[in-house]
C-alpha cells in the first residue's frame, strides 16, 4: 500500500532485509509490531490510528473532505466527527458523525 505522504518518493533497499524489523520498533501510537506468514513485518495500528507505521489520524484521510473540519471522537464508538460548512450542511445533509 502507498502512503500519501510519501507519493514520488524513493528509497534502494535489497530484496529482502536481513534483520527483523520489528526489533528497531517502527510502530508509533501504540501500535503492534507483526510478522507475517512471508516473514514480512507490518504495524498492526490501534483504534484511532492508520498508515504503514502508524503515523496518521483517521482525520488525516480527510473523510470530512473539502466541506468539514474532522475531530478524533475518543470518547464513544464513534470515530471521528465532521464538522460541517454550515451552508455545504443545509444544501447536501451531510452525515456529520462516523
Amino acid at each position: 500500500m502507498l502512503d500519501a505522504m510519501f507519493f514520488n518518493e524513493s528509497v534502494n533497499l535489497p530484496q529482502k532485509l536481513p534483520v527483523n524489523t520489528c526489533e528497531y520498533k517502527p510502530c508509533m501510537n501504540g501500535g503492534e509490531c507483526v510478522r507475517n506468514e512471508r516473514n514480512d513485518s507490518l504495524c498492526r495500528c490501534t483504534e484511532f490510528w492508520t498508515g504503514i507505521f502508524c503515523h496518521l489520524t483517521l482525520c488525516n484521510r480527510k473523510p470530512c473532505g473539502n466541506h468539514g473540519i474532522c475531530e478524533l471522537n475518543t470518547d464513544s464508538s464513534d470515530r471521528y466527527v465532521c464538522h460541517c460548512d454550515s451552508e455545504y450542511d443545509k444544501k447536501h445533509k451531510m452525515q456529520i458523525i462516523f
